[in-house]
């Protein structure tokens, strides 16, 4: 745990000033978290894994009652307004170990696996939206996981032929926003600088901005416009394009720690989440966790790389 710190870039006077670590706790300890939540108000907290909080109770995982810490930390979640990220592991199906009541407590169940392609390396993985209520259910998505550093590159939906048209047009649209941030463009404007039919470019804006790869802002009576968010200062606009406002968005990441680790609200980088909610991560990796723009509700986002401006709490 230690040495995956250390490669996050942690160091050792950041433990208990960034990061709370807390082995050997189990959900027979409620106090203890609930303690810890109120002294560290951290913004994500992370359990590793399920198994492991649950070591000591009575009933089996096949079992209702096997999900009640998970409720209990539903509650906890609203009441200090704090995100729970559980790891826990899939049965030989590929599905969710154990009780259904586990599925059904959580707000989210992302499904992280290894890619089993023939031409895929040991590193690439397959990032699946399981369950989801705030953003489109049943996508897949092409990761990498980096050893070294311990972050995730998102490499394109999965089951798309990259090269062909639809994937063109979506990999050309997410290049040129991610070189003008914070600059908002219509959908007219994204067809006309891609050469693509204007109700083609809407319809894949939209489901860009549905999973959060984009950011949308609605404006009643106007056109959406499309844009990604800088958390510094905004480049320089294009000659041809003159926005009339910018937003900041809230930025939240879901880090890839061996243990439960909790991020305390407050670092400059990352803003409170007004949606807390409660993410069971069925894996067999438990290696990292997916990044996902700011949509329209204003759901929380999450993020692939590794951020180390922020306090964590870890239980395991």
């Amino acid at each position: 745990m230690l040495q995956a710190l250390d490669s996050m870039g942690y160091s050792e006077e950041d433990i208990g000033d960034s990061v709370r670590v807390r082995f050997g706790w189990s959900a027979e300890n409620m106090p203890t978290l609930i303690q810890d939540l109120k002294e560290f108000q951290p913004e994500l907290v992370f359990i590793d894994s399920l198994s492991t909080a649950n070591r000591f109770s009575i009933y089996r995982e096949s079992e209702m009652e096997y999900s009640r810490p998970i409720l209990e930390m539903n509650g906890l979640a609203t009441q200090y307004r704090t995100t729970f990220v559980i790891i826990h592991h899939m049965n030989k199906g590929g599905e969710v170990r154990g009780t259904t009541a586990i599925r059904n407590a959580v707000s989210e169940v992302w499904t992280l696996s290894k890619d089993k392609k023939e031409t895929a390396t040991s590193y690439d993985r397959i990032l699946e939206i399981d369950k989801s209520r705030s953003r489109s259910s049943g996508k897949k998505y092409r990761m990498y996981f980096n050893p070294e550093d311990l972050s995730f590159t998102f490499l394109g939906e999965e089951g798309e032929e990259f090269g062909g048209p639809g994937q063109s047009a979506k990999d050309s649209t997410l290049e040129l926003l991610a070189s003008h941030r914070n600059i908002k463009f219509t959908s007219e404007e994204i067809a006309h600088r891609l050469g693509i039919s204007k109700a083609y470019a809407r319809r894949y804006l939209g489901e860009l901005s549905a999973d959060g790869l984009i950011s949308v802002l609605r404006q009643p009576g106007k056109a959406n416009v499309y844009f990604l968010a800088y958390e510094g200062s905004p480049k320089d606009h294009p000659s041809d394009h003159h926005p009339s406002y910018s937003v900041s968005l809230a930025d939240n990441s879901l880090q890839t720690n061996s243990e439960v680790g909790i991020k305390k609200r407050g670092s400059p980088q990352d803003h409170p989440s007004d949606h807390p909610k409660n993410v069971d991560t069925a894996s067999d990796t438990a290696e990292g966790d997916p990044r996902s723009g700011e949509n329209s509700e204003k759901i929380p986002s999450t993020e692939i790389s590794e951020d180390k401006g922020g306090s964590r709490i870890t239980f395991g």
